[in-house]
């Protein structure tokens, strides 16, 4: 069973595959989960940075900034620069004025143009966001510009019950070739015993966070090169028009001052000792991100590399020093500043070095990180290749729910047979699926019968549980009568009885059974004289059983000979209107009409038009030998009651009509008729 369709286009060709909406879903989410199964990599270097600048003025910009960017060392592709306190948390700046917020976003975007100019490195700003005193900016090589699009921002508050901006998160979000990268600079509330809030923070900020559709740069659409309308460019179509969540990206990257502490029961002084001392890795056990991160309430999935470097936090500005001066509050070291990351692929992001800087102009220092990604582009004959992969595993799955039969012996060949004698077949079944089998055999398009009078099937239909089988009897008899159902018979040296039947399964495929039977030429003269032998004795015909009249449950239709009576056991009952069964209705239609008829007709009703038509049709042809033999035995079969059945699926409407005969045949017909 397929589980596809294909619809088609203007021009008449089939260009769209219509998949059930469940399955599609599926699809999708494996595309989701196995998309560098059919993308080629592409290795691109990214270096994010955190430092919360304590509103200090950047002093020597050029020195400072190469520092901060290691561009003596090895520069990477991607930049993503992320500062906190870049102005004084007051409330002018909070809640008033954002024109200092601004310049200071310029200043920076500007000074860090500079430093990559100095070391003659070309560097472009892809989109910076700032909120009061958070800054992010990504910037990236020139010669990669073009292979990055749909660059969004957004940012969440968190401080001031979530409507003011000293406390929250900046993103830039883009897609890198065909991957999907999410940046976010965030800055969680403060004092060692505030780590409910801090998680709050967290999670305020990974669930709210919206990248809106404003689309700021998108050079080079990410599917453009992509042709054809069918379900894999679906697939992979990217959505520009929508909003994008922090969890729908392949590559998430955290920096910020966190502002986690150490959670041990030590007091501020004796951490600091600890510090000084040079044993700072023993207090690393008690790191609060650590902790609450292992019991899965912040930083979901994320990976942080191994800290190899002191506390980040709290610094006499301008030295190396742990601020211990006595007009300020002491605060216990901590590291404070931190980058976290996460990969769908885990093994699509490694991390190459994790560290902090000697930069002293704040009482924080800033920590980097050096990644190396591994994009993807994706490869357009490996979708496909995934894309049947995934619908081979659908069709199997619903192949073996669905049902299904093992149909043994459905070409049967009787080879030549004799008038009269009944042959047998057997057609073997078996159910070897999971699920119950309905099976039944049914007529073809604009057929009432199953098959033709002269074969009979029993059982006509069945249910068959898992491992069930069962036989269907065939049986073949032809007799005289059934002669005049075939069309010009009087013409043919002899008979071939083919049929094709269909089985057909209840919610599965459907089987044809093939039947085949000859009569030669002598047996056809034997045939032929038994029926002429029966006129001239007198005999009747086609007898009526009323046994066969009485059989229930089959499609055969009845016609205006009563042929059907003898040779298909399975009619339905026919009852007869009082006025045929007492008297004949005076009917003049000449004996010499039906000939024609009877050599024509098929298993169907006759009418009286039709009569009339033949009638025309035959008042110039002789009549030859045959002809008068066959009218005898039309004049002797038509005074029976002649029977129109319409069938609809388990109903049957009957009427029947009695054609009478010229007036000296009458008295003979009566003292026939049983």
């Amino acid at each position: 069973m397929s589980i596809r369709n294909k619809i088609k286009n203007t021009n008449n060709e089939y260009e769209d595959e219509v998949l059930d909406s469940s399955y599609y879903r599926w699809i999708s989410t494996q595309f989701q989960k196995r998309a560098y199964e059919y993308s080629d990599i592409q290795g691109v270097s990214l270096c994010s940075i955190t430092w919360n600048i304590n509103a200090k003025e950047l002093t020597n910009p050029t020195k400072t900034l190469t520092t901060l960017l290691q561009l003596d060392l090895n520069p990477a592709d991607i930049y993503v620069i992320g500062l906190q306190e870049m102005v004084d948390l007051n409330v002018m700046n909070i809640v008033i004025n954002r024109s200092s917020s601004d310049d200071m976003a310029l200043f920076w975007i500007m000074q860090l143009l500079e430093a990559f100019k100095a070391r003659g490195l070309n560097y472009s700003p892809l989109l910076e966001k700032h909120m009061v005193g958070l800054f992010l900016v990504v910037f990236c090589k020139t010669d990669l510009v073009n292979s990055i699009s749909d660059v969004r921002s957004s940012a969440v508050c968190t401080g001031g019950y979530g409507v003011t901006g000293n406390k929250g998160g900046v993103a830039i979000r883009f897609d890198l070739f065909d991957s999907s990268v999410a940046c976010i600079c965030a800055h969680f509330h403060a004092n060692r015993n505030n780590v409910a809030t801090r998680n709050l923070d967290y999670q305020t900020i990974a669930d709210t966070l919206i990248f809106a559709p404003n689309v700021t740069r998108d050079k080079v659409p990410s599917n453009s090169n992509r042709k054809g309308r069918n379900v894999v460019s679906g697939l992979l179509q990217k959505q520009s028009n929508s909003p994008y969540n922090l969890n729908s990206h392949e590559h998430i990257f955290w920096c910020g001052d966190f502002n986690y502490r150490i959670g041990s029961e030590l007091e501020d002084v004796e951490i600091l000792q600890i510090v000084q001392q040079g044993d700072w890795p023993v207090l690393l056990k008690d790191d609060q991100l650590t902790a609450e991160q292992k019991i899965g309430n912040v930083f979901h999935n994320c990976e942080e590399g191994k800290i190899t470097f002191p506390p980040t936090y709290k610094y006499q500005p301008g030295t190396n020093e742990y601020d211990t001066r006595a007009e300020k509050k002491l605060r216990a070291p901590a590291w404070c500043d931190r980058i976290l990351f996460n990969s769908l692929n885990k093994s699509s992001t490694i991390l190459q070095s994790y560290g902090a800087l000697a930069l002293n102009m704040s009482d924080h220092k800033p920590v980097f990180a050096y990644f190396n990604i591994n994009a993807r582009k994706i490869n357009n004959e490996k979708a496909h290749s995934l894309y049947q992969e995934l619908l081979f595993s659908i069709d199997k799955w619903v192949n073996a729910s669905t049902p299904r039969l093992t149909v043994d012996n459905r070409i049967i060949d009787f080879g030549s047979i004799e008038d009269t004698k009944v042959y047998h077949a057997v057609i073997t079944m078996t159910n070897p699926g999971n699920v119950l089998t309905e099976w039944k055999f049914v007529p073809k398009s604009e057929e009432l019968l199953i098959c033709k009078p002269w074969y009979k099937l029993s059982p006509e239909d069945g249910v068959l549980a898992p491992g069930e089988s069962c036989s269907v009897e065939v049986t073949l008899k032809f007799t005289p009568e059934l002669l005049f159902t075939i069309p010009g018979h009087t013409s043919k040296d002899q008979l071939l009885l083919e049929e094709i039947v269909i089985l057909h399964i209840k919610n599965g495929n459907d089987y044809f059974c093939i039947f085949s039977a000859a009569m030669d030429s002598s047996t056809l003269t034997k045939l032929r004289k038994n029926v002429h032998q029966k006129v001239k004795t007198g005999k009747n015909l086609i007898p009526i059983d009323n046994q066969h009249s009485k059989t229930k449950g089959s499609n055969i239709d009845t016609t205006i000979s009563s042929t059907q009576h003898s040779s298909a056991s399975s009619a339905y009952p026919i009852q007869q209107p009082q006025s045929a069964r007492t008297s004949n209705p005076a009917s003049s239609i000449p004996s010499s009409a039906f000939p024609s008829v009877f050599q024509s007709m098929t298993i169907s009703a006759v009418s009286e038009s039709e009569v009339i038509k033949s009638q025309k049709r035959n008042s110039n042809e002789d009549d030859d030998d045959d002809d008068d033999d066959e009218e005898e035995i039309v004049k002797r079969a038509v005074h029976h009651n002649t029977t129109t059945t319409s069938h609809q699926p388990f109903t049957t409407v009957q009427r029947e009509r009695r054609v009478s005969l010229s007036s000296e045949d009458s008295s003979e017909s009566d003292e026939d008729e049983e």
